[in-house]
């Protein structure tokens, strides 16, 4: 655990590197090798760039890479692999144009910002300060528990295991990117803002969202694996709602209303509530269609306020309610 400060001075090494503890950049001074087997690199105190130990993307890094410099940037300086862990305790760590990959956990207090680069994580993702990916590209591989703020504008954030949040935390969209869960999305004690970005529920296994009252701009179920998303609390869809072949949109298990402002394009299944008392109702605001599908309608009122095209849908009504309110509808 002997941690070694470079301060001012070069290290060059011109054999074989062993660091069994921790190497500290804490100033203009640097080590010319890495041991990616083992031991951690600190980057601290000032500005620097992280250096690119490696020339081919195959080959580590580091082994562990602590970013610790409050008011301050390290800036990726190429192809970045961290074999184990990531902390980003504070300050901003910055990937700027480059790619970094983590093979085991990322802890991030600080600043996290993906530029117009990538940063993907392959063990838990553990977030209390701010994950920006701007218009690059963040993936979690593992679950991710939230507690700070992450965000995107035109780029792209993937929640490849669970995505969920103890305590108040914040997932923004502010831009048309895209947002993708493959596992369970729970937004409880979260922020939500959609811009006018898309989320994708794109899991190859059944999957499970917990909306917590927040309005989605598009939502798109594309995976053509026979899957179902099962949701909690009310789905509002201010944008289009898209359902792929085989996909199911499961809103009756939890007797879910849900409402659409844009477009709804239902070539898989969306299934309403038929047996509770005060069965929840399905609004259908903009046009309606599909070339497959089924659409099996609340027990309570289903309303089109647009074209409705269900030429090609197995249409079930369920003894509810169908409204037709447009001005103009065929």
């Amino acid at each position: 655990n002997t941690t070694m400060q470079l301060g001012a001075v070069a290290v060059t090494v011109s054999g074989t590197f062993t660091n069994y503890g921790v190497i500290e950049v804490n100033d203009s001074g640097s080590v010319s090798k890495t041991d990616s087997a083992r031991g951690k690199f600190v980057y601290s105190k000032i500005d620097h760039t992280v250096k690119d130990y490696t020339s081919t993307a195959s080959e580590y890094d580091y082994y562990d890479l602590t970013i610790d410099s409050s008011g301050y940037t390290q800036t990726a300086g190429g192809v970045l692999a961290v074999k184990n862990n990531l902390a980003v305790t504070a300050g901003t760590f910055a990937c700027g144009s480059s790619a970094v990959t983590v093979g085991g956990t990322m802890t991030n207090a600080g600043t996290t910002a993906v530029g117009t680069g990538s940063l993907a994580v392959t063990g838990t993702t553990s977030n209390t300060g701010t994950i920006s990916a701007g218009t690059g590209s963040f993936t979690a591989k593992s679950t991710t528990s939230n507690t700070g703020i992450i965000s995107l504008s035109t780029g792209t954030v993937t929640f490849t295991g669970d995505y969920a949040s103890a305590s108040t935390a914040s997932l923004t969209e502010t831009g048309a990117g895209s947002l993708y869960f493959l596992g369970a999305a729970n937004l409880t004690n979260n922020t939500f803002a959609c811009g006018t970005g898309t989320v994708y529920l794109n899991g190859s296994s059944a999957q499970t969202l917990t909306t917590n009252g927040q309005s989605f701009y598009n939502v798109t179920l594309s995976n053509t694996v026979s899957t179902a998303v099962t949701v909690s609390g009310s789905m509002t869809v201010t944008g289009a709602l898209t359902v792929g072949a085989n996909r199911t949109l499961n809103l009756a298990a939890n007797n879910v209303a849900l409402s659409v402002t844009g477009a709804t394009v239902n070539n898989g299944t969306i299934s309403g509530n038929t047996s509770n008392e005060t069965p929840a109702a399905m609004t259908f605001s903009g046009a309606y269609s599909g070339t497959s599908g089924t659409l099996s309608a609340t027990k309570g009122t289903t309303t089109f306020g647009a074209n409705a095209d269900l030429s090609s849908t197995t249409f079930t009504n369920n003894g509810g309610a169908v409204v037709f309110n447009g001005t103009t509808q065929t």
